[in-house]
C-alpha cells in the first residue's frame, strides 16, 4: 500500500490546526489557574475582616501588624489574578 505524501496545503492546515487546538489549551489554562489561585484568596481575606473587627477577640500591636501584611499581599495577589484573568479573556477573543 503506498502512502500519499500530504501536500504543502494540508500541511499548513495541520499547523494551523494545531496552533488553534494549544492556543485553546493555553487559554483554559491561565483560566483555571486564575481561578484556582482566587478560591482560597476569599476565606482568607474574609478572616482577616473579621480579625480587623474585632470580632474574633482583639489583637496585639504585632499580630495586627500580621494581618497588615496578609491583607497586602492577597490584595497583591488578587490583582496579579485579576491581571491573568483579563489575559484570558483576551487571549480567547483572539482565538
Amino acid at each position: 500500500m503506498q502512502v500519499m505524501a500530504e501536500t504543502p496545503q494540508q500541511d499548513y492546515k495541520k499547523l494551523y490546526e494545531d496552533l488553534k487546538a494549544s492556543d485553546k489549551m493555553k487559554t483554559e489554562f491561565l483560566q483555571v489557574i486564575s481561578h484556582e489561585l482566587r478560591t482560597p484568596i476569599t476565606p482568607i481575606m474574609g478572616f482577616v475582616s473579621m480579625l480587623f473587627s474585632g470580632r474574633m477577640g482583639p489583637l496585639t500591636a504585632q499580630q495586627r501588624m500580621a494581618v497588615e501584611v496578609i491583607a497586602n499581599e492577597c490584595e497583591h495577589l488578587t490583582k496579579i489574578v485579576d491581571k491573568l484573568k483579563e489575559f484570558s479573556k483576551m487571549e480567547g477573543k483572539n482565538g
